[in-house]
C-alpha cells in the first residue's frame, strides 16, 4: 500500500486541520448534490404535471364540472350507445317508478308533438260486416281511439315563376298614359339579391346549414346534387358575400346597440384565413365577439381581424361607457389603461371567476398539488352557489348587489388571505403556482363584480355565444379570404342574435330576407333587428307566404 500525503503528516494539530478541510469539502460537495436532486426533482415534477395535463387534453372529457365520484367515472361508452338505451329501457318498463338518491321518480311521460304542426288524418275503420250486431242491429260510433306519429317529408324544392304580362295598343303603338312608351309591363318585384335565381327561402336555408348547422358549402352541394340542383359552392359563396353587404346596416345598428347597454362582454378565437395580405395562409388570425345591450335586448356581433392586437376592443369600444367584462388577456387591459389615459374614465373592467377557476380545475386534474388546488375550488363553489341562489330567487340588481356584499365579499376576504399565504410556498412554475399567480394578478378585476347586479361572476355567455363559431370551425377548418371572413363574422352575428331574442334562426333569416328589398329608412332597419320582432310575427309571416306559394 503506498504512503498518503496523511501518512508523512506527523503533527496531531496538523492532521486535525487537514481532516477538518476535506470533512468540509465532502459535506459542501453533499449539499450541492442534495440541491441538484431537489431541482431536478422538481423538474420532473414539473414534466409530470404538464404529461397528464396534455394526455388529459386528448383523451379526456372537456367538462369542468367537479363530482364526488368523478375519481371513479369511467369513460363512456361510445360503442355500445344503443344497447345502454335498450338496456335503460328495459329497466323502466319492469316499474312504474325509478329509484333516484333517496327518493323516487315517477317516469316521464313522452311529450306532445307541437300544436301548430299541421295534421294529416288516417282513418282506419272496421269492414262494413263487421259493423252489425248479432243481435242484428246496426252499431253506432260512440268514440274513437287516437294516437299521433311524427312523419317526416323530405325538403321539397319548387320553381317560382313569375309571368309579368305585356301590353301594346294594336292602333297608335303607344298607351294612353306614356305614348312614347310602346309596351306596358309591371314592374319586376324587389329582390334580396337581383339578377340571381336565389329566393329568400333558398338563402335563409343556406345560411342557416353554413352557419348555425356548420354544414359546409360543399357539403350542401352534395345535398342540392341529390335533388337533382346543380347549385354549386362558388355560387352559394357569392350569394353569401353579397348577403353580408345587403345586411350593412342591420351590422352597423347591432354595433351602436351593444355599446348602447351597461355591459359589454368580449373575447376571441383563432381561426385560419387564407389571401391576408403579407401573411402566410397558415398564419393564425382572429374572430372577435362582442356581447352586450339594453337588458331584454341582448345583441351579439362578430369581428374578424388578422391580428389578437389591443386595436380590435379599443376601435369597437371607443366612446362606450359602462361595464366591460373579459378574461385576462393583456389586450384588454391596454384599451382600458389606453381610455383612462385619453380621459375616458368611464368604463370599468371586470375579470372572469371562470378563467381563474379552469386553472385550478387544471391543477387538480394533472398536478400533484391536489390538495391545495381542492381547496380553493373549495372557495370557487361557495361563490357560485350565493350566483345560484340569487338566480333561483331571481333578485333585482340592488337586491343581488346586496347578497353580494354580504356574502360573496367574506369568502373573496378569506380566499385572498389563502392565496398569499400559499403563494409562497407552491412552486411557481407548477400548475398551481400558476392558477395562484394568474388569480392574484386578476384579483382586483375579478372581485369587481360584487359592486354590480347586472353583472355576471364571470364570462360565459360570451363564451356559449362564440361556441357555435368553434364547431363550425372544426368543418371548414378556414376561410378562403378576408372578404370572406367578414361576411361570415357579419351573419354570425345576425344569426346569433336572433337565437338569443328566442327566434329560430331560419325563420328570421326568412323575415329578414324577404323585407330588406323594401326598406326605405333608418327606422326600417331597426324595425328589422331581431328584438324588435315577435316570433309570432315571424312565424306568421313565413306560413301565409309558403300557403300562398302553394296555392
Amino acid at each position: 500500500m503506498e504512503p498518503t500525503v496523511l501518512d508523512a503528516i506527523t503533527d496531531i494539530e496538523t492532521l486535525r486541520a487537514v481532516a477538518t478541510h476535506v470533512l468540509r469539502s465532502h459535506s459542501e460537495e453533499l449539499v450541492h448534490y442534495k440541491e441538484r436532486c431537489r431541482a431536478l426533482e422538481h423538474k420532473l415534477i414539473l414534466k409530470e404535471e404538464r404529461i397528464a395535463e396534455l394526455l388529459r387534453e386528448r383523451w379526456c372529457r372537456s367538462s369542468e364540472k367537479l363530482t364526488a365520484s368523478e375519481k371513479d367515472a369511467k369513460q363512456i361508452d361510445l360503442f355500445n350507445e344503443i344497447e345502454q338505451i335498450a338496456e335503460t329501457e328495459k329497466q323502466n318498463q319492469t316499474s312504474e317508478s325509478v329509484p333516484v338518491k333517496n327518493h323516487t321518480r315517477a317516469r316521464g311521460k313522452r311529450e306532445a308533438l307541437p300544436e301548430d304542426l299541421p295534421r294529416i288524418e288516417m282513418i282506419i275503420d272496421i269492414d262494413e260486416t263487421e259493423k252489425t250486431c248479432g243481435c242484428g242491429a246496426a252499431l253506432v260510433r260512440i268514440g274513437e281511439d287516437t294516437s299521433e306519429k311524427l312523419e317526416m317529408i323530405p325538403a321539397r324544392f319548387v320553381v317560382r315563376r313569375t309571368v309579368r304580362p305585356r301590353y301594346a295598343c294594336p292602333c297608335c303603338g303607344g298607351t294612353e298614359n306614356e305614348p312614347e312608351r310602346p309596351v306596358a309591363v309591371a314592374p319586376v318585384p324587389p329582390s334580396i339579391l337581383p339578377k340571381t335565381f336565389a329566393t329568400p327561402s333558398l338563402l335563409a336555408t343556406i345560411a342557416t346549414w353554413k352557419f348555425q348547422d356548420a354544414l359546409p358549402l360543399y357539403r350542401q352541394e352534395q345535398v342540392f346534387s341529390r335533388h337533382g340542383i346543380d347549385l354549386g359552392r362558388a355560387t352559394m359563396s357569392r350569394w353569401m358575400l353579397m348577403l353580408a353587404e345587403k345586411c350593412k346596416p342591420i351590422i352597423n345598428l347591432i354595433d351602436a346597440h351593444i355599446r348602447s347597454g351597461p355591459l359589454i362582454g368580449m373575447d376571441e378565437t383563432p381561426t385560419q384565413v387564407l389571401g391576408e395580405e403579407d401573411r402566410a395562409d397558415t398564419a393564425t388570425s382572429y374572430m372577435w365577439l362582442a356581447r352586450g345591450g339594453p337588458p331584454g335586448k341582448t345583441a351579439v356581433r362578430f369581428m374578424y381581424h388578422p391580428t389578437r392586437s389591443s386595436s380590435v376592443p379599443k376601435g369597437f369600444l371607443r366612446g362606450y361607457t359602462g361595464v366591460l367584462q373579459t378574461d385576462g388577456y393583456e389586450a384588454y387591459d391596454a384599451t382600458v389603461r389606453s381610455f383612462l389615459a385619453e380621459g375616458n374614465d368611464g368604463i370599468v373592467h371586470v375579470g372572469c371567476m371562470t378563467h381563474a377557476r379552469r386553472m385550478f380545475i387544471k391543477a387538480d386534474r394533472s398536478g400533484k398539488t391536489a390538495t391545495s388546488a381542492k381547496k380553493a375550488l373549495a372557495y370557487f363553489k361557495k361563490l357560485y352557489a350565493i350566483e345560484r341562489e340569487a338566480s333561483e330567487k331571481n333578485l333585482d340588481d340592488a337586491s343581488r348587489v346586496l347578497l353580494r356584499q354580504e356574502q360573496s365579499a367574506l369568502i373573496l376576504v378569506e380566499f385572498k388571505n389563502w392565496l398569499d399565504t400559499r403563494k409562497s410556498e407552491v412552486p411557481p412554475e407548477s400548475l398551481i403556482g400558476k392558477a395562484i399567480g394568474y388569480t392574484l394578478g386578476q384579483w382586483d378585476k375579478l372581485i369587481r363584480y360584487i359592486d354590480y347586479g347586472f353583472v355576471p361572476i364571470d364570462n360565459n355567455l360570451v363564451e356559449n355565444a362564440v361556441r357555435p363559431f368553434v364547431i363550425g370551425r372544426k368543418n371548414y377548418l378556414f376561410h378562403g379570404s378576408p372578404t370572406g371572413a367578414d361576411a361570415s363574422a357579419s351573419l354570425y352575428s345576425i344569426i346569433e342574435t336572433a337565437k338569443i331574442n328566442g327566434h329560430e334562426p331560419f325563420y328570421y333569416l326568412y323575415y329578414l330576407f324577404s323585407k330588406l328589398p323594401f326598406v326605405k329608412n333608418d327606422a326600417d332597419y331597426r324595425a328589422l333587428l331581431p328584438f324588435n320582432v315577435s316570433r309570432k310575427e315571424i312565424h306568421s309571416f313565413a306560413i301565409e307566404n309558403w300557403l300562398a306559394l302553394d296555392s
